[in-house]
């Protein structure tokens, strides 16, 4: 008799041990299932993030085709004279706009993109400074709101010979 119950006993230690294996098992697929849910909420939120900004940069871009003399003072590297308070106005108010996108966009870069995400982004603002001086005028003019831009964007590409000369 005494025999049959150390089976007995040894039976159900070997159970016992399978019930832990198996839960041990499930505690690292629950576990892997989470850090996999985890990464795919993550891209996914970069991915929507990523479409937003691209939509935002489109849909400034829009704004050109709507009024197309401000064309010249982003794209051709016009000058702003003071002959027209009223296209001057204009023109700034776009430019800060745009210095508003760019550093929102930037901003936001540094925890969505990888460097080479980021540094494709970069080409695409210093085309926008290189090719509109109110644009280096107003981030210089402003430089304590436009921080990121000034300090990370237009890094060292302030000055003569540079994107944007000191103005």
């Amino acid at each position: 008799m005494s025999g049959d119950r150390e089976q007995r006993r040894e039976e159900i230690k070997l159970i016992l041990e399978y019930i832990k294996t198996a839960i041990a098992l499930s505690t690292l697929v629950g576990v892997a299932l989470a850090v996999w849910q985890w990464s795919s909420q993550n891209e996914a939120l970069r991915l929507a993030n990523d479409q937003k900004l691209e939509a935002d940069w489109k849909d400034h871009l829009l704004y050109f085709v709507k009024e197309p003399d401000l064309h010249p003072y982003f794209f051709e590297g016009k000058q702003v004279d003071g002959s027209d308070p009223l296209k001057r106005s204009r023109v700034i108010a776009m430019a800060d706009v745009r210095l508003e996108l760019i550093d929102n966009i930037y901003g936001v870069s540094e925890d969505i993109w990888t460097n080479t995400e980021i540094a494709g982004w970069i080409s695409v603002f210093h085309d926008a400074f290189r090719s509109s001086p109110i644009m280096c005028e107003r981030a210089i003019a402003n430089q304590k709101h436009y921080d990121y831009i000034v300090s990370d964007v237009l890094k060292d590409q302030i000055g003569p010979g540079k994107i944007c000369p000191k103005i």
